[in-house]
């Protein structure tokens, strides 16, 4: 995946707890169409993936995606359902799989 510098140029990071914290966009159209997050919620036990799942539903636009190499539990209610799972063979010997899950937050 590349990403035009102009695209590039417009990222600005924030950095927030998933769990504890949320980014509250005054205008609904600053929420987020896609999050992407990777190696991050295998630390988290099932409570606090709950708990990151919510806070991500609440960021994201009706029908944006978080996409995860983690399968994140659903202990605390939120809108994102689990739309998609996907295997992708890294490496054959030894053989290395990863997986990606794509969530979608409903309206």
């Amino acid at each position: 995946m590349s990403i035009r510098p102009e695209i590039a140029s417009r990222i600005t990071p924030v950095d927030t707890n998933i769990v504890f914290q949320r980014m509250v966009a005054a205008d609904p159209e600053e929420k987020f169409d896609l999050i992407i997050g990777t190696n991050i919620f295998i630390y988290y036990d099932a409570f606090e993936q709950s708990l990151a799942r919510a806070n991500l539903s609440a960021m994201l636009k009706p029908g944006g995606f978080v996409l995860s190499n983690d399968l994140l539990a659903d202990k605390v209610p939120s809108q994102l359902e689990e739309v998609n799972r996907t295997s992708i063979e890294v490496r054959s010997q030894p053989q290395i799989v990863e997986h990606v899950y794509a969530y979608r937050r409903q309206p």
